[in-house]
C-alpha cells in the first residue's frame, strides 16, 4: 500500500510537471518579438534568446535596409518606431530591451540568468546598467562621428569624441568590475543577462565599426574572445557595401584626448 501510495504521488508530480511545462510552452508561443536581428538593442534580445533555450517565440523581423522604415505594424506598436519591440502572452508590450530581457527572466526564472541570491541580482544588474552606459555612448559617438550617418543627421566631431571618451571610461569601469570574480562570465561562473547586454555592444563596436576591446582591458578582452565562440554570438553579419563605411569610426572620430 505504501509503494502504491508513493508511486501514485511519483505519477501525480510528473504529470503535473508535464502541464506546467506545457503551460510555458503556450505562453512562449503567444508572444511575439518584433526585431532587426544585428541591431545594436536587439542583439542583447537575440544572445538572451539562445542562452536562455527559449525557442518558440514567434521572431517578426523589420530591416530597415528594405525600406518603408518604420513599417505601419512597428508604429502601431511603438511610436518611437524602434525595436525590440516584446508583444507578450498578457496582451502587454514591452518596448525596451532589458526590461524584455527582465520580464522573459519573471516569466521563466529557470535556469536564472540574473543571479540566484539578492547580491548576485544586484552584481549582475550593476554590470547591466554599465554596458547599457557604454551603448549610450557608443550609440552618441556612432551616430556623430561616423561617416555612415554623414547627409542623415548633423555630424558632430566634438560631440562623438566626447561620447568616445565617455564610452572608454564605462569600459575601464566594467573591467574593474569584472576582476573582482574569477569565472567563465562577467558576474562569475554562470551566463547572465549582463553578458548579453555587454556582447552586444562589444560585438557591434567591433564586428560593424571596427573597434575593438582595447589592451587596457584585458579580462573583459579575454571574455569577449570565449563569448565570441558560443552559438548566441555567431552570425552576426552585415553587407560589405555598408561595412566600406561603417567601419573606421576610431579614424573618423577619435576620442578626446
Amino acid at each position: 500500500m505504501e509503494n502504491s501510495r508513493h508511486i501514485c504521488c511519483v505519477v501525480i508530480g510528473l504529470y503535473q510537471g508535464l502541464q506546467l511545462r506545457q503551460h510555458k510552452i503556450m505562453e512562449l508561443e503567444r508572444m511575439r518579438l518584433h526585431e532587426f536581428s544585428n541591431g545594436l538593442y536587439p542583439r542583447r534580445v537575440t544572445i538572451y534568446l539562445v542562452e536562455k533555450g527559449l525557442t518558440t517565440i514567434e521572431r517578426v523581423d523589420h530591416n530597415p535596409m528594405n525600406g518603408n522604415w518604420p513599417s505601419a505594424e512597428l508604429k502601431a506598436l511603438n511610436r518611437a518606431g524602434t525595436v525590440p519591440v516584446l508583444e507578450a502572452d498578457d496582451g502587454a508590450v514591452i518596448c525596451s530591451s532589458i526590461a524584455i530581457l527582465e520580464y522573459l527572466e519573471e516569466k521563466f526564472p529557470t535556469p536564472t540568468m540574473l543571479g540566484p541570491t539578492a547580491e548576485a541580482r544586484a552584481r549582475v544588474r550593476e554590470l547591466v546598467s554599465i554596458a547599457d552606459e557604454m551603448t549610450t555612448h557608443f550609440s552618441v559617438w556612432n551616430h556623430k562621428g561616423s561617416a555612415l550617418f554623414s547627409g542623415h543627421e548633423p555630424q558632430n566631431q566634438v560631440a562623438g569624441g566626447f561620447a568616445a571618451q565617455a564610452y572608454y571610461k564605462k569600459l575601464n569601469l566594467l573591467e574593474q568590475r569584472a576582476a573582482e570574480k574569477k569565472g567563465e562570465f562577467l558576474a562569475g561562473d554562470k551566463v547572465t543577462i549582463a553578458d548579453c547586454v555587454a556582447m552586444a555592444v562589444l560585438q557591434f563596436a567591433e564586428v560593424f565599426h571596427g573597434v575593438p576591446v582595447p589592451s587596457t582591458a584585458p579580462v573583459v578582452g579575454e571574455w569577449y574572445s570565449r563569448f565570441s565562440a558560443r552559438p548566441s554570438a555567431v552570425g552576426c553579419v552585415y553587407p560589405q557595401n555598408i561595412l566600406d563605411v561603417s567601419r573606421g569610426l576610431l579614424q573618423q572620430c577619435p576620442p578626446l584626448a
